[in-house]
C-alpha cells in the first residue's frame, strides 16, 4: 500500500510595511551615512523610532521620494 506524495503548501511572505535604516538606504541608493545625515536635517525621510531602531514605512518613504523629485522638476 503506497501513500500519495503530499506537496506543502506555498508559504506567502509577509508583506514588508516598513525598512531598517541599512535597507532604506540601499533602496534610496545612498549609503547608510547619508541616510543617517539626512535624518538630522528639517527635510528628513519618513521614520520613526522603535527602541534602538530606526524604521522606515515603506508607503511614506516612496511618497516623500516623489515629492524630492516634484520639487526638483
Amino acid at each position: 500500500m503506497s501513500s500519495p506524495i503530499l506537496k506543502p503548501l506555498p508559504v506567502e511572505p509577509i508583506p514588508r510595511v516598513s525598512l531598517r535604516l541599512n535597507e532604506a538606504s540601499e533602496a534610496l541608493g545612498v549609503s547608510d551615512r547619508t541616510l543617517s545625515t539626512w535624518l538630522k536635517s528639517p527635510h528628513a525621510p519618513p521614520h520613526f523610532r522603535l527602541g534602538g531602531v530606526v524604521l522606515f514605512p515603506i508607503d511614506d518613504l516612496r511618497r516623500w521620494l516623489s515629492e524630492q523629485v516634484a520639487k526638483q522638476e
